[in-house]
């Protein structure tokens, strides 16, 4: 899944005290064996891109 705005973007690495929504994406979806990433540039945006392998039933 990849999820793009064009909003504030911000720093990936300064995350600030009591933020846990990103951090807690990103460990849901590696404790399901998937890829995670953020990338972000002020005044620009963010994308998240999201990589999982979901069993065939």
């Amino acid at each position: 899944m990849l999820v793009r705005d064009d909003g504030n973007g911000f720093d990936v690495g300064a995350t600030p005290h009591g933020h846990y929504g990103l951090r807690g994406m990103r460990e849901r979806v590696l404790a399901l064996g998937g890829e995670f990433e953020i990338k972000s540039e002020t005044g620009v945006g963010t994308t998240l891109l999201f990589t999982l392998s979901l069993p065939r039933s």
